[in-house]
């Protein structure tokens, strides 16, 4: 029992005597295994436990299209982020480092022949110096309360948006409206709460219409709705990198 861990759970049920020295396990109502090694049995059974997950999520997402009370556009999207997830399973991600030395030899000459891959800008000059945002970066702002990381992060999202790199914005704090808000505060200078709050004048309003303008085709996208847990997230993310090519992703 010790060399099985802890986060399997199968119905299995001992079929002969405890002396028998080869035991024969029934799994679910499936063939018998003979098993007696140990590491090989959590193999198997860790296989059928996968199985029969993926079947089940399968087959409920398959009864939410037949529901006429599901939102079809729902169910549809949470049925290509489950196989987003399914092919993502799987496949080695084991390199040699003789690979790994092809590809960055191969960058090398680039830069030699003046082909360098130029990380994207942010059009923050500290952070451009440093070579910018790159692919596979993960980066982290600190700071503390009401220090302005979240307009700093809506600010970035938006100099990247710009130059036409997608960009997927998701809070845990804030619907996307008000983040919207917040961005066309950015461009117009109009504080947020103004345009919350009160009646703006003509001047104002003028600056706000000209950063709606301006924005209106930048590829910036939130969801709300996949910010609840971790794996709801995640798979917005694969998504969201599968479907709209997006480059960055920022998570507040």
């Amino acid at each position: 029992n010790s060399l099985l861990p802890p986060f399997i759970f199968v119905k299995a049920k001992e079929i002969g005597t405890r002396t028998d020295p080869k035991k024969f396990l029934d799994i679910d109502g499936t063939n018998a295994y003979r098993q007696t090694d140990p590491t090989k049995l959590v193999i198997t059974l860790r296989d059928l436990l996968n199985r029969r997950k993926t079947a089940q999520e399968f087959m409920g997402l398959i009864s939410r299209f037949y529901n006429r009370n599901e939102a079809f556009d729902l169910a549809l999207r949470d049925a290509r982020l489950f196989i987003d997830k399914v092919q993502s399973v799987g496949g080695s991600s084991v390199k040699r480092m003789a690979e790994l030395g092809e590809g960055i030899m191969l960058d090398i000459e680039r830069a030699m022949n003046g082909k360098i891959d130029q990380g994207m800008p942010t059009l923050f000059h500290y952070i451009d110096n440093k070579g910018g945002f790159m692919d596979g970066d993960l980066n982290i702002v600190a700071g503390a309360t009401s220090s302005g990381k979240s307009s700093f992060c809506l600010a970035l999202a938006l100099n990247l948006a710009s130059q036409g790199f997608p960009v997927v914005f998701y809070s845990l704090e804030m619907p996307p409206a008000q983040l919207v808000n917040r961005i066309y505060s950015i461009t117009s200078g109009v504080p947020s709460l103004a345009m919350a709050t009160r009646r703006l004048s003509n001047e104002e309003f003028g600056k706000v219409l000209e950063g709606y303008q301006k924005t209106f085709g930048y590829p910036i996208y939130f969801d709300e709705k996949s910010t609840s847990s971790y794996m709801l997230l995640e798979r917005s993310i694969r998504g969201a990198v599968s479907r709209i090519g997006a480059r960055v992703v920022f998570v507040d």
